[in-house]
């Protein structure tokens, strides 16, 4: 299927038959393939190609969004017809601004041939040279190898049409060994990006030390956070309170900080949908391009992104983020763990969850490899613990950068160094 042809005729048919006076359409196209595997066996493999549209359409300054899955000509007519209605009986939007025309673009497609040409039989047998291996080692080993081809198009009723396709793959093991899990996964734009040796070898030696795992007391340590861990946390960042309206209305963490230093000025965080290890939709929902922008520069917040409503009421320039990059260190974790006198080595974390946005406490637990160390060195494996703190509070208390390296996920992508930081707080004992 030629995907740009297919939103190109989409667009073209709805522009048509819609009846409304401004109309943005968004068209999304993902076929995703995957391979799971368990019990050292494969256990299913999937091909799936999901198409939906999304019209947002104003008539007589009321709004309305409707989406659909039926991209026949029927089934946009439903659309459209459906949407007219609803709009019609819908209230004034308030914050209606006029569709983006052509602004002229250029959009660079992150497509790996590699991802087009690969199949079941390559992903089977990435999954079969895992389970001989651990086989070989007498453990138990599950995960997934999947690889994508999503397409994303935009177009509105003043002649904007911007249109984006992007390849990912990524493997995930979990090797269990007397009960006892280590997890590893690793994953990118190309095929190159997985590297299914390391991830074994990675959770199979954390499922070793794990064994015999020790309690301790809750309480705050110095903790090193792997580039895994730190990914999951740190992509909150970008998306939860980065709002200028929220900023200037009181209800963001970031509000009443603007030109402070917030963190470490080791760090900065921003966004940049060409950042070859995290790469991103290079256009918001309206059509807005994205650009490589800072919200926070050298520890300073200096901007924030902003809506196109928000930044006609006050005089900002419009802005958005699709993925976040923080800027990373020199050391490997292995460096950083032998910095470590006495503390926790944090493999991976899960169930992250907000507590108080005013400064962005969060909380989730500790998942899978999660060790204590002396004197540099991993002396137990440790049972788990919920945690409560801030990630810009981690940020301010930093004692050690890492390398950083890129996670591509359905939904974001972000590029974070490992951390190695003081007093992070364990706040309870999990009973598991």
């Amino acid at each position: 299927m030629d995907k740009k042809k297919r939103f190109q005729d989409i667009a073209e048919f709805i522009g048509n038959t819609l009846n409304a006076d401004d109309y943005v359409i968004k068209y999304e196209n993902e076929n995703e393939a995957l391979t799971r595997f368990a019990d050292n066996k494969v256990t299913q493999n999937v091909d799936t190609l999901k198409e939906t549209v999304s019209l947002t359409a104003w008539i007589d300054g009321k709004k309305a969004t409707l989406s659909s899955a039926d991209c026949s000509r029927e089934g946009l007519k439903e659309l459209t017809g459906k949407c007219e209605k609803a709009a019609r009986a819908s209230v004034p939007d308030k914050e209606y601004l006029p569709s983006l025309s052509d602004d002229g673009q250029v959009i660079e497609q992150m497509v790996d041939p590699a991802v087009l040409k690969a199949g079941a039989p390559e992903r089977a047998a990435i999954a079969a040279r895992t389970i001989a291996r651990a086989s070989q080692n007498k453990v138990t080993a599950f995960g997934t190898v999947f690889h994508t081809l999503n397409a994303t198009g935009l177009a509105t009723a003043n002649g904007l049409l911007k249109y984006y396709e992007n390849t990912a793959a990524g493997y995930s093991n979990t090797v269990d060994k007397n009960g006892e899990k280590g997890s590893s996964f690793s994953n990118g734009y190309d095929l190159a990006s997985m590297n299914p040796e390391e991830d074994f070898s990675r959770a199979l030696k954390d499922a070793e030390l794990l064994q015999n795992r020790k309690e301790f007391d809750p309480g705050r340590y110095p903790v090193l956070l792997s580039a895994q861990a730190a990914s999951k946390l740190m992509m909150w960042l970008g998306f939860f309170g980065a709002d200028r309206q929220a900023v200037d209305e009181g209800y963001s963490p970031y509000s009443n900080k603007m030109g402070e230093t917030l963190v470490d000025t080791r760090i900065s965080i921003g966004t940049n949908p060409a950042h070859p290890s995290s790469p991103s939709l290079p256009f918001d929902s309206a059509g807005l391009a994205v650009e490589d922008r800072k919200i926070i520069d050298k520890g300073v917040l200096t901007d924030i992104p902003c809506s196109r409503f928000w930044a006609s009421q006050k005089g900002y320039e419009p802005w958005s983020a699709t993925n976040v990059v923080i800027s990373d260190g020199t050391k490997t974790e292995e460096e950083l763990l032998s910095s470590l006198d006495r503390g926790f080595y944090i493999k991976d974390l899960w169930y992250i969850r907000m507590v108080r946005m005013e400064d962005f406490t969060l909380t989730g637990m500790t998942r899978n490899g999660f060790f204590y160390v002396e004197d540099g060195k991993i002396v137990t494996g440790a049972t788990h613990f919920r945690w409560n703190d801030s990630p810009l509070r981690m940020l301010n208390n930093i004692l050690g950068l890492g390398k950083g390296s890129g996670f591509v996920d359905s939904w974001f992508s972000v590029f974070t160094p490992s951390l190695l930081i003081r007093d992070f707080y364990l706040s309870s004992k999990t009973l598991f």
